[in-house]
């Protein structure tokens, strides 16, 4: 059976100003929101979401998560239905014929929810060597594997993308605690890892990217739809790009001219902001960014934002590193 989508719906979101002020009334807005995990346990019924939950705001707001209230005013849809058959296919295709290769451990990592890619670190050859597939060995010929040494360990390194709001390390207290992505990782090798074989999991470096175009459009479309629907799509495609996938100058240039409404898109460079402080594993040194005054690493025209194999790219449409004009 193929894998399960994530369930979404939009929600009303009201937040008053933490700070009295008898001018001010709580602003209310609509947003659109996934469920982290697919299945069809995300289709939650309307009225059920009733707050922010308290470990994901102490690490990534900076203010009381009391000041907001939450409601779910429709159901959660989707999380029933599958897959597309190529995407499936693919992963399918992907799947390891021997125990503890590379491959075999980068599918088990993938195949978690929350995983968004992963990339097997090996430098020291300890793992397995991956077999030949459908007949390929003569087996009067061949030794598959030398016998391993249980009593020297080995470590290996796992480096990890993780979807946007998965936490990596496991935090809260009952009944709030959230299993970290790191915890569900190590839980799922250790029914096939080897004896004195030991994983090192670390985080990707996650690169921001953002665009700068000026969109010509037809006569009748209005200009602030248009450029709502092309964040969406740039987000669409910079989210399925995987660890050390470049992001590509013409596929950018035909998502944002495909766009209904858009009849020619001009000036169009592509930019990326430094890795953020405290991903950073291994590589060239990197220049760290201030979050609150980044400045943009912008691409020549028609260049593409290469990544090195530990970083993968994401993308934030409410950056002020994207500057969209009409």
């Amino acid at each position: 059976m193929a894998p399960r989508l994530a369930a979404s719906a939009s929600s009303a979101v009201s937040s008053a100003d933490p700070i009295p002020r008898p001018q001010c009334s709580a602003a209310t807005a609509s947003v659109t929101v996934t469920a982290v995990l697919p299945g069809a346990a995300g289709n939650i019924g309307a009225g059920q979401l009733a707050r922010i939950n308290p470990t994901f705001a102490s690490r990534y707001l900076s203010f009381t998560p009391s000041f907001v209230l939450v409601k779910n005013t429709a159901p959660f849809t989707g999380g029933d239905q599958t897959i597309d058959d190529d995407t499936y296919r693919r992963a399918l295709q992907a799947q390891p014929r021997t125990q503890w290769t590379e491959d075999a451990i980068r599918a088990v990592v993938r195949g978690l929810d929350g995983v968004r890619d992963a990339l097997v670190s090996d430098p020291y050859g300890g793992l397995d060597t991956p077999a030949p597939p459908y007949g390929a060995v003569c087996f009067g010929d061949s030794l598959f594997q030398l016998p391993r040494d249980v009593c020297s360990p080995y470590f290996f390194s796992i480096i990890v993308a993780a979807n946007p709001g998965v936490l990596w390390e496991s935090a809260g207290s009952a009944p709030d605690t959230i299993t970290g992505l790191q915890d569900q990782i190590l839980a799922a090798l250790e029914p096939i890892r080897p004896i004195s074989t030991f994983p090192t999991l670390v985080q990707a470096d996650s690169v921001e990217v953002a665009v700068r175009a000026q969109l010509v459009l037809d006569q009748d479309a209005d200009s602030g739809t248009v450029i709502s629907a092309a964040l969406v799509a740039l987000d669409d495609y910079i989210g399925t790009l995987r660890l050390g996938g470049a992001v590509l100058y013409s596929q950018v240039l035909r998502t944002l001219a495909e766009l209904p409404g858009v009849t020619d898109v001009e000036n169009l460079r592509l930019r990326r902001a430094p890795p953020r402080y405290g991903e950073i594993t291994f590589g060239p040194p990197a220049t760290f960014g201030n979050p609150n005054d980044t400045v943009a690493i912008e691409a020549s025209c028609g260049g593409n934002l290469t990544l090195t194999q530990t970083e993968v790219a994401v993308f934030d449409s409410a950056s002020t590193l994207n500057e969209l004009t009409t």
